[in-house]
């Protein structure tokens, strides 16, 4: 897996600069989302893609049923 993950050490390190993100996580995050932003418009719309952007599902003291 090193040896596969040596193209992106530059981007497993930034990785890892992040607070929380362990070093068994970084080749995690870049076979998922891979090495750049390029298919996603913005910061948020990578957090909405990977279900971690908090969103509020009530309305008028109602709530949003989530299937």
């Amino acid at each position: 897996m090193e040896e596969k993950l040596k193209p992106y050490w530059t981007e497993d390190e930034l990785l890892l600069s992040v607070p929380g993100i362990k070093p068994h996580n970084g080749p995690v995050i870049l076979a998922e989302i891979g090495p750049t932003m390029e298919p996603f418009a913005s910061g948020d719309h990578l957090c909405r893609w990977s279900g971690v952007s908090p969103g509020n599902n009530r309305s008028a003291g109602k709530g949003k049923e989530v299937t």
